[in-house]
């Protein structure tokens, strides 16, 4: 990847299609790596507050459900007017 200074939206872009990829494919492992590439590269980017849901989503799918929550419930309690708190909420929920 580019140095960080001559990073775009568009990269960032690329980066959290990546991660949403995986996440469809039920890659969860993938989607931590990108989350930790685009955490690293973009820690102030455009998708930042969507990074914490792919993240929570992505954590609850690789069976670390404690940490899933954790998060989940942090933003929550931080962004619970949120258009993405509906999502989520829906994070490690049960049927």
């Amino acid at each position: 990847m580019r140095p960080r200074a001559s990073l775009s939206l568009a990269d960032e872009t690329a980066l959290f299609g990546e991660i949403q990829r995986a996440l469809v494919e039920d890659q969860p492992r993938r989607a931590l790596e990108a989350i930790a590439r685009h955490e690293r590269d973009f820690p102030r980017g455009a998708f930042r507050n969507e990074r914490v849901v792919a993240k929570a989503r992505a954590l609850c799918a690789a069976g670390r459900r404690d940490a899933a929550i954790k998060l989940r419930d942090r933003f929550l309690a931080q962004h619970g007017d949120s258009h993405l708190a509906p999502s989520m909420r829906a994070v490690c929920s049960t049927p």
